[in-house]
């Protein structure tokens, strides 16, 4: 007899590799397109359906990156502080907690229940969300939502000219920044109108969609591939990853070659 949860995780696995398999089939698609340095009306811009394929793919990228899953942790185990919080301060005295205690299984003497009553009370009880499964079917509840979020913006392929200047990316591909002045500590969301997203298809591609330009096709100049992989890294969990051992980078006015000095210089460079 099979296992529901394993039997989930194989569906969810499944339908994660329909996804990537869709978004290869076109990202070869449009490579295969790009030919040599500059357009000769051969290359086209994604139609309608390869679009939305890519939004799909840019999507569930989203959802599986690092930061995300951190953030959906983070967000789970505040809520589950909080809801424990408060119950222990609905509870008379220790007494009263000590009874709940027992009638679900757990036997403490008086001591024990006072102390851990005090500790629920104080600033420095802290839960920690730890369920596998539930974490997996969370991480793609919202999957819908941001889709239909990405095709209300207008999308514009980026394209490097071949053998110059080339697209990083990292293990958080698809980057959510504010477009302008916002609110300090404020996270940009999908639905919010001044944000724009970057997300690097591949050393030469990279989709770009806001909410306030019309979308399109371009041959991304020097200055634009710098600051998309400014934006790569300073947006990156952990690692970044390029075609070629450096790599265009622009923040402000500054240009210069990645990586430099404050990276940690690892095999993957």
């Amino acid at each position: 007899m099979s296992n529901p949860a394993d039997d989930m995780d194989m569906d969810i696995e499944h339908a994660l590799a329909k996804v990537d398999d869709d978004g290869a089939q076109v990202l070869s698609k449009l490579e295969s397109e790009v030919g040599e340095p500059g357009f000769d009306g051969a290359f086209h811009e994604p139609d309608e359906n390869e679009l939305l394929i890519l939004l799909h793919y840019a999507c569930i990228m989203y959802l599986r990156s690092p930061f995300f899953r951190r953030l959906l942790v983070n967000l789970a185990s505040s809520q589950a502080t909080l809801d424990m919080r408060l119950k222990a301060h609905s509870f008379r005295n220790s007494e009263e907690f000590k009874k709940e205690s027992e009638r679900i299984g757990l036997e403490l003497s008086d001591a024990e229940a006072a102390e851990l009553l005090a500790f629920m009370k104080s600033p420095d009880f802290r839960m920690d969300a730890d369920d596998p499964d539930w974490f997996l079917l969370q991480s793609f509840s919202g999957e819908e939502e941001i889709l239909r979020l990405l095709t209300e913006r207008a999308w514009t392929l980026w394209v490097a000219e071949k053998d110059k200047e080339y697209f990083a990316t990292s293990d958080c591909p698809v980057a959510l920044l504010w477009k302008r002045a916002h609110s300090v500590g404020v996270r940009p969301g999908f639905a919010d109108r001044n944000t724009h997203v970057f997300f690097p298809l591949t050393k030469r591609l990279l989709l770009y969609g806001s909410c306030e330009e019309e979308g399109g096709l371009i041959e991304a100049s020097r200055t634009q591939v710098a600051v998309a992989n400014h934006v790569v890294v300073s947006t990156s969990d952990r690692f970044v990853y390029s075609p070629h051992k450096s790599f265009l980078e622009q923040d402000g006015q500054t240009e210069r070659a990645s990586p430099g000095s404050e990276y940690a210089r690892e095999r993957m460079w």
